[in-house]
């Protein structure tokens, strides 16, 4: 069943089809790629695995090309009565052939055997331990099919394995088989439409539905449960001594758990990272505003030596007293109290008692541990010495000269505020007065603008640019500085220019590149401006190439004095970007936003403009003009192909006819003239032998011809039909197979 294959189509990825059945008479498992082409629809002999419904081979009789076709199903079988049966019948039909592939592997690959076991902590919280067998490759020696749902595996060790279908808690432990797999999960429909290869692949998987029931090494996974919970338990308790947690009930016993971590860490590792530490400062401001400065102790790890647990400093019995210093800072050694705090947290008093005395003191607030004994000891640990979300400082060593600092900034920000504001006071008038004088001004622009026509206004707007582009000091139009933007926003007004308006206000943009060619052309040495041509043809930048037209036109226009390399150079490039145009190169394809413009400051341009040459409306219109033409052509050679496929085939089918004919004619004239001779005991590969290279045939095997000579013989059918029932495809071949038989001693020709 390995050398199953299936023809694929879309269906396959969206229709779960059943490929597997069991033979009618031999009880035995069956796919369809496995059945001949006689054998389809009832013909298979096939019923269910899972009903017993007789089934119906559906598509056993077509060849391999008929499933490249679109919409074509793949062999499958189907229920002959149920139209429902498929999709009732998939997954049982899925667990049947899963389980018999399986068992019938002389190798099988058994999954890892894996459980869970637990317990209640004296905290009371579950401890949870994996216990695990791994895989294992076994050879099997023999099986025997208990039912049609289980078989019992004799490996070759001499172990047994009960392999079912049936959960295993169906499985009646009086079977007297110490080991038990279930294959009961797996039942995905999908399974019904894969070959072997497919499924035994996937029974590999770690989640394909194959489960233990019992194993044969549970005694030992039984022997180490204990030792398996305790080395858990201990992953959650430190290592606490177990007789500290005696008579304690659940709270007692998960502060203990929690303080006795604390302490150990602290005073195992000397090392310990405190939090950040900021007090707010205030201040009233020359502005009547309040002020509020920081001081500010960042996050820091601090070297802890001479720990000392529980011992008294003055009227205090700190849980830990050491001396500290900052580590990768060079500053003074001090005195540091570390509060343990569980439940019973540092007091008002205790705090006013620890400032008086001076020392640094930080609290470990265990209390945001409310899992204590249910969290990981590596966790609680890291959490102690590395972070800083459970640690709270009382008395921080360094606080009180930041104080200072910030008091001093804030005594600087009041001094700066009364200056600012004397500086602004002054800057105030003056911006008056010079606002004053600014809308003076644009009243009188704003009446120029509104009386000047199209023309004044778009020159003065390229004179303001021109000063922009060469660096000049702001121009005046009349005796008024003029802003770009008052000027654009009129032309936009007009609708004489549009957006984005940087594509016009650039230096190197189209605007000033048109204005260069028209005050330059005049000079001897113009002729370099065909260099602004070849750039914008070449360049590979959209934004380039498509002014080219536009600079095309303007140089036409105002003809440059050009040297003859010069000229030819500027013909070439403009002949190819009339062809680059003639194809829509979209490279090309100018903008129409600002033609307005560019006709009132270059009225000689202004035909060209009025074209819609190189437009996106003319490169379309080109486009469409050119697809209509591939369209007309296309369809004249489609109809000249289809007429000469026409004639073609009709030539096949009348050459085809004709062969039949002059083969039946050749058969028809060997009717009544010869018969059968007794048999010879000579099988067709020992007649092949003797006479196979005696004739020589067209397009027909002579170990076919002698098959099935014999096979009508022994039918007791004429030679005729023998004749007739070989696969002839020459004329010529018909009386070379009767010599041949007659050279054979399988016939004689009868007397008249």
């Amino acid at each position: 069943m390995n050398g199953v294959s299936h023809i694929k189509n879309k269906k396959d990825c969206v229709e779960s089809l059943l490929l597997w059945a069991v033979r009618d008479l031999e009880k035995k498992l069956v796919h369809v790629g496995m059945l001949a082409p006689t054998e389809n629809g009832l013909a298979c002999r096939c019923r269910c695995l899972s009903c017993g419904e007789n089934l119906r081979a559906i598509n056993a009789d077509k060849p391999a090309a008929h499933f490249e076709k679109p919409g074509t199903q793949r062999r499958h079988f189907k229920h002959h009565h149920s139209s429902s049966g498929e999709s009732r019948c998939l997954s049982a039909a899925a667990q049947r052939v899963a389980l018999q592939l399986f068992v019938e592997q002389g190798t099988i690959f058994l999954p890892t055997r894996h459980r869970t076991v637990s317990r209640l902590s004296p905290v009371g919280v579950l401890v949870e331990a994996r216990q695990e067998i791994s895989t294992e490759l076994v050879q099997v020696k023999s099986r025997i099919w208990i039912d049609d749902l289980s078989t019992l595996l004799r490996l070759e060790d001499g172990r047994e394995l009960l392999v079912t279908i049936r959960t295993h808690h169906q499985v009646r432990d009086d079977c007297g088989v110490a080991c038990v797999l279930s294959l009961a999960g797996v039942r995905d429909p999908a399974i019904a439409g894969w070959d072997s290869d497919k499924i035994l692949q996937h029974l590999r998987l770690p989640d394909c539905g194959i489960e233990w029931g019992r194993h044969w090494d549970d005694a030992e996974l039984d022997a180490n449960k204990e030792n398996d919970l305790a080395e858990q338990e201990a992953l959650y308790l430190g290592g606490i001594p177990q007789e500290w947690l005696e008579k304690l009930d659940g709270k007692q016993i998960n502060e203990t758990i929690l303080h006795w971590l604390i302490k150990k860490t602290v005073a195992k590792s000397k090392i310990l990272r405190v939090p950040e530490f900021s007090i707010p400062v205030r201040q009233q401001m020359p502005d009547g505003l309040t002020a509020e400065e920081t001081a500010f102790c960042g996050e820091s790890v601090l070297q802890l030596d001479n720990v000392r647990l529980e011992r008294r400093f003055d009227v205090m019995v700190p849980d830990v007293m050491c001396r500290a210093r900052k580590i990768g800072f060079n500053g003074p050694i001090f005195d540091l109290i570390i509060e343990a705090a569980v439940t019973n947290y540092l007091g008002d008093e205790k705090r006013e008692k620890i400032r008086r005395s001076g020392v640094a003191c930080i609290q470990i607030r265990a209390d945001l541990f409310a899992q204590a004994g249910a969290v990981h000891v590596s966790e609680i640990e890291r959490i102690i010495l590395a972070g800083t979300s459970v640690k709270e400082w009382v008395v921080h060593p360094w606080i009180a000269a930041e104080i200072a600092k910030a008091k001093k900034r804030l005594e600087s920000q009041a001094k700066r505020i009364l200056d600012e504001m004397e500086v602004k006071a002054a800057a105030e008038r003056l911006r008056q007065e010079v606002e004053s004088q600014r809308l003076l001004n644009k009243q009188i622009l704003l009446s120029w603008l509104s009386d000047a026509s199209d023309v004044a206004v778009a020159r003065g707007y390229l004179k303001v640019l021109r000063a922009s582009w060469f660096g000049s000091p702001r121009c005046k139009i009349g005796n008024e500085l003029v802003d770009i933007s008052d000027l654009r926003k009129e032309l936009v007004h007009r609708e004489i220019i549009g957006v984005p308006h940087w594509r016009v206000e650039s230096n190197g943009e189209l605007l000033s590149i048109l204005d260069r060619i028209k005050y330059e052309s005049p000079n001897p040495e113009s002729g370099c401006l065909v260099d602004l041509l070849v750039q914008a043809v070449e360049v590979d930048d959209r934004v380039i190439t498509g002014n080219a037209v536009m600079i095309m036109f303007a140089l036409e226009r105002y003809k440059p004095i050009m040297t003859a390399l010069q000229a030819q150079i500027f013909q070439t490039y403009c002949a190819r970007l009339r062809v680059s145009v003639k194809k829509c190169d979209e490279r090309f394809c100018r903008s129409t936003k600002h033609d307005r413009l560019y006709a009132l400051l270059f009225p000689e341009m202004t035909s060209d403009l009025e074209t819609d040459y190189a437009t996106r409306s003319y490169m379309v219109r080109i486009n469409q003009e050119r697809e209509s033409n591939e369209i007309r052509e296309k369809c004249r050679h489609e109809r000249r192909r289809i007429r000469l496929m026409l004639a073609a085939e009709l030539r096949n089918k009348k050459e085809q006819r004709e062969l039949a004919k002059a083969i039946e004619q050749e058969q028809e004239m060997v009717a009544g003239q010869f018969c059968w001779l007794g048999a010879s005991g000579m099988t067709p590969a020992a007649l092949y032998g003797w006479y196979g290279a005696k004739i020589r045939f067209e397009e027909i095997s002579v170990m076919d011809i002698f098959k099935i000579a014999i096979r009508h013989r022994e039918m007791k059918k004429n030679v005729v039909s023998a004749i007739k029932a070989m696969p002839f495809r020459h004329a010529a071949d018909v009386p070379a197979a009767i010599n041949l038989l007659l050279l054979a001693g399988l016939c004689a020709r009868l007397r008249a």
